[in-house]
């Protein structure tokens, strides 16, 4: 199909295996170099860009829908993703509903027909970090391209998605206390600074160098290695790496980190 030609000129249908009002959508949230950005998708002929989502299939576990367009969206597997939300307000997709009807209209396109997307559904939401700089970003028939925004400069989006992020972000920072946070973050090695800076985009606020390390150290997530890291003039920082029997552990058990 041509990049330029809505997906509403043909016939779009939803697959005959997938739940016409449960869906999928994923608030994936990238970190490299001490930004954090947000991934966004348009939907072709619509104004407003959306969140990564998708239906789920009939014989599909909910986690492994969301899994599933994880990898679709970006190409990764084994991300680090957490169901948060269920949003089912009953007006939600009213708005998009309208400007979904008048779009149909304008392309002379029978809305019958593509009653699986003007319908009210529900969304189970999830959230997903990942090292953006990794990502191969892929569209699908009904998404336009995908791109990545800074956090703090995201365009408006569609239906209930910024309260999605909203809330995605608030979960984020509280359970950061409980979940071991970076693995597929940082590189395989980092320096303590590299790992207190993500900490800090993610949590949107400055840390006290000396507590976030004694904190960090006591959970024994991390290890010390033998290594620098030169980075020039006199500055060669000691590497760590995660502990990963450890850090597996503490994302199962949980850790109380008070930053």
């Amino acid at each position: 199909m041509n990049a330029k030609t809505s997906y509403f000129s043909g016939s779009a249908q939803l697959p005959k295996n997938c739940l016409s009002h449960v869906s999928v959508d994923c608030i994936i949230l990238g970190y490299h170099d001490k930004q954090m950005k947000i991934l966004c998708t348009e939907i072709k002929g619509m104004p407003r860009p959306k969140l990564p989502g998708g239906f789920v299939e009939k014989k599909e576990n909910v986690d492994d829908a969301a899994y599933r367009v994880l990898e679709e969206r970006t190409g990764l597997k084994g991300v680090f993703l957490k169901q948060f939300k269920t949003y089912g307000n009953a007006n939600r997709t009213a708005e998009q509903t309208a400007n979904m009807k008048h779009l149909l209209k304008k392309q002379n396109v029978n809305a019958a027909a593509m009653n699986w997307i003007l319908d009210r559904f529900i969304s189970v939401a999830y959230y997903a970090l990942t090292e953006f700089s990794k990502v191969t970003l892929k569209d699908n028939f009904i998404d336009g391209e995908s791109r990545w925004y800074d956090i703090h400069n995201m365009p408006p989006l569609i239906i209930d998605h910024e309260d999605m992020v909203r809330d995605a972000l608030k979960i984020l920072r509280l359970q950061i206390h409980n979940e071991p946070i970076g693995y597929n973050l940082l590189p395989s090695k980092f320096t303590l600074p590299e790992l207190q800076a993500l900490y800090e985009a993610i949590l949107d606020k400055k840390l006290d160098q000396r507590n976030f390390t004694k904190k960090l150290m006591s959970l024994n997530i991390i290890k010390k290695l033998n290594e620098k890291k030169h980075i020039g003039g006199h500055r060669s920082p000691t590497l760590y790496k995660f502990n990963k029997r450890n850090y597996d552990k503490a994302l199962k058990d949980g850790v109380a980190l008070a930053l």
